[in-house]
């Protein structure tokens, strides 16, 4: 699920090209004000924008197994 969150960050932020950890990470905290924590619900929250939050459901799929997105 970490990793859903952070593949969001990275489209949002248009940071998923930047090859140098530091400048993908400058990226990120300018384009979001808030990037969530263990106590508060959001999971990121875009600067002057909206909340992002990332769910995990189970959906039933048509042949009766349940199956993770």
């Amino acid at each position: 699920m970490k990793l859903l969150k952070n593949i969001f960050k990275d489209v949002f932020s248009e940071s998923i090209s930047e090859a140098i950890l530091s400048d993908r990470d400058k990226t990120i905290f300018s384009t979001f004000s808030f990037l969530g924590n263990q106590n508060n619900p959001s999971d990121a929250i875009l600067r002057n924008g909206d909340v992002i939050e990332v769910k995990k459901t189970k959906v039933k799929a048509l042949n009766g197994i349940l199956r993770n997105y």
